[in-house]
């Protein structure tokens, strides 16, 4: 599928693919750990697809890999970190350059250790998950059901919670090493709908930048 997709894209510099691990325990259009559909042995991790040479057979170029600045729930920071570790350790082998896409959050400091780390780990590139305006309670629901902290404004906790793209984006930027060997970029979740996020980019700081 991969080599199909290389040849009807035609991409003269390779495929730039984002590799996310799920978290069925069976995945579907399997039987015995076989895929029905190609007799090509399930991948039971994201690290297996990376680890096995079809991206690099494929022609793909840059693998994504996902990032969670404040880890997963249920899951120990050093797991999370190691995983991320091996899966640029097992593309820079192949010649396949990595980047980080990040979960979204809300903590400019977790976001920025996170960032700080990737030199180490061969990595050279990371699109932050930014969340575009939403309302408090639609941003609640997303938040818990992705394990992201709410940062409480005040002593009442998260039902005090105020949101704003541009300040996280500011505060970001106020303590950033300009040197610091990522290239950063964004992506954007449009939880307020698109219509109101594609608005407020059109407007924002970002689009005048």
């Amino acid at each position: 599928a991969l080599q199909a997709l290389y040849h009807a894209v035609g991409h003269e510099d390779g495929l730039e693919l984002l590799v996310v691990g799920g978290t069925e325990r069976s995945p579907r259009g399997t039987e015995n750990g076989v895929g029905l559909d190609s007799g090509v042995p399930a991948f039971e991790n994201a690290l297996g697809l990376v680890s096995s040479g079809l991206l690099s057979a494929a022609g793909v170029r840059t693998v994504c890999v996902a990032a969670h600045p404040e880890g997963i729930p249920g899951v120990p920071p050093s797991v999370t970190t190691q995983a991320l570790r091996d899966k640029a350790a097992a593309l820079q082998v192949q010649g396949i350059e990595s980047q980080a896409v990040t979960q979204f959050s809300f903590d400019a400091s977790a976001l920025r250790q996170l960032v700080d780390s990737l030199p180490a780990m061969g990595i050279g590139r990371a699109s932050l998950g930014l969340v575009g305006p939403v309302k408090a309670s639609v941003l609640a629901k997303y938040a818990q059901a992705c394990g992201v902290r709410l940062l409480p404004a005040g002593e009442n906790g998260a039902e005090e919670f105020a949101y704003s793209p541009e300040a996280l984006l500011r505060e970001l930027s106020a303590g950033r090493d300009e040197d610091d060997g990522v290239e950063l970029s964004l992506h954007v979740f449009p939880f307020g709908g698109l219509k109101t996020t594609l608005g407020w980019l059109e407007s924002s700081f970002l689009n005048k930048s």
